[in-house]
């Protein structure tokens, strides 16, 4: 009982300390996100601006040629940020601007 109490409070203690260390991050880069929420209708210039948000890629395109495009997306269980740019390519592709 005793090794377990001294164990549960070590955890606690380390967790404590690491916890706001996970969160710090060099100035500029922002923390990978485990899954990544999209609503079910968007611009896709929206899109484009999400994804590269959310990867740090850079994305060119035309405002006027995308703007008014709007898209539905059905993704169950939501996405991660690796397969973001997946699905951009998909969408693009879809519309006819790939």
């Amino acid at each position: 009982m005793h090794i377990a109490s001294f164990t549960i409070r070590t955890i606690a203690a380390l967790a404590a300390i690491l916890s706001p260390i996970s969160r710090l991050a060099p100035a500029g880069v922002q923390p990978v996100k485990a899954s990544v929420s999209l609503p079910d209708s968007l611009k896709l210039a929206r899109l484009v601006d999400l994804t590269s948000e959310i990867t740090g890629q850079a994305f060119s395109y035309n405002q006027q040629d995308l703007g008014n495009v709007t898209v539905t997306l059905r993704v169950p269980g939501g996405l991660t940020p690796g397969n973001l740019p997946v699905l951009l390519d998909h969408v693009l592709a879809s519309r006819g601007f790939t």
